[in-house]
């Protein structure tokens, strides 16, 4: 009995474990989804950088429809020398500011392809984790049948065994038998219990070490 109730407490704590184990995969799956947002958003700041880009495209055809004004006007621009001088300045400092603005995009340019190629790094090892994860899953959706047919197996064990003590006093020969079989028979579920106790263990080291490449991802992203 006492072996039975050391089983039995195996078989809770087992339980307990698998669990964890699916609050921990939910969990991920919510990770994912914050993941999705994080790209959509990055997505946003492509098509601001394109519409940066052709407000500056419409500045420079501005800046050059008025320069080809301004030499059409050379009888005019004679007489206000001066305000040429000024204009000219400002023409150039306009050129200078759009110059640092070409370098400044291409600059911006080149950084947000890496941040793509980033992000779609980041997708790849999140469908290679999903995919990980939906395998642990099945993996613990079958222990835990297994689990079950222990279970049951012990129920007809024991039952099994109740039958052998009534009949003891009139078929010792019988009793001796079945106890040698209930002996091998819970030594083999003991030995497979070990191992279930096992597969969960490695389960949880791979979860564990998820955890650790996530926060790692985290900390590359920011």
């Amino acid at each position: 009995r006492e072996r039975k109730k050391r089983l039995e407490i195996e078989i809770c704590k087992l339980k307990r474990n698998l669990e964890m184990m699916t609050l921990k995969y939910k969990h991920l799956k919510v990770l994912h989804e914050e993941m999705k947002i994080r790209i959509e958003f990055e997505t946003e700041q492509e098509r601001q950088i394109r519409k940066l880009e052709k407000e500056k495209l419409e500045l420079a055809r501005e800046i050059t429809t008025k320069i080809d004004s301004e030499k059409h006007k050379d009888d005019l621009l004679k007489i206000k020398q001066k305000e040429l001088q000024n204009v000219e300045s400002t023409k150039k400092d306009v050129f200078h500011l759009l110059e640092k603005s070409k370098n400044d995009y291409s600059l911006l340019k080149g950084e947000n392809e890496n941040l793509r190629k980033s992000v779609q790094t980041l997708q790849e090892k999140l469908n290679i984790i999903e995919n990980n994860s939906i395998e642990s899953q099945q993996k613990i959706d079958l222990n835990e049948h297994k689990i079950l047919m222990l279970e049951k197996e012990k129920e007809t064990l024991e039952s099994k065994n109740k039958f052998y003590v009534e009949q003891h006093n009139s078929v010792n020969t019988v009793y001796l038998q079945s106890q040698k079989e209930y002996n091998n028979f819970k030594s083999e579920k003991l030995g497979e219990i070990q191992n279930l106790k096992h597969e969960i263990s490695v389960l949880s080291e791979r979860i564990e070490l998820f955890e650790k490449q996530k926060l790692k991802t985290w900390i590359f992203r920011y």
